[in-house]
């Protein structure tokens, strides 16, 4: 999981009031968007709810080789706040995903 150590002054701070769920997703062989670029993005969550493990990047050409994070079954991430670009996954075979992302 990201590390964030906050400024003294919580005024400063990132805050959401809302959470949108983008839905159960799907993954396969193949890499795939799980959630689309969003300019209000504040925070996303992932859980994986299946037995394998899943791969998470920010890029398009994700492999299970060439990734950026491994989620196990039943393992949750969540990205950094401000990271509002485009999240792709991938997994060797059918898998399934809850994404929460907070505007």
């Amino acid at each position: 999981m990201p590390l964030y150590n906050p400024p003294a002054s919580s005024a400063n701070l990132i805050s959401s009031n809302i959470g949108t769920n983008t839905g159960t997703k799907t993954i396969s062989s193949t890499g795939q968007s799980i959630c689309a670029a969003n300019a209000d993005r504040k925070g996303l969550s992932i859980f994986n709810t299946s037995g394998i493990t899943v791969y998470v990047d920010v890029l398009g050409s994700i492999t299970t080789s060439n990734y950026m994070v491994a989620i196990p079954g039943g393992g949750y991430f969540e990205f950094p706040i401000t990271y509002t670009g485009l999240i792709t996954a991938i997994a060797a075979s059918a898998a399934t995903l809850t994404v929460r992302e907070f505007v």
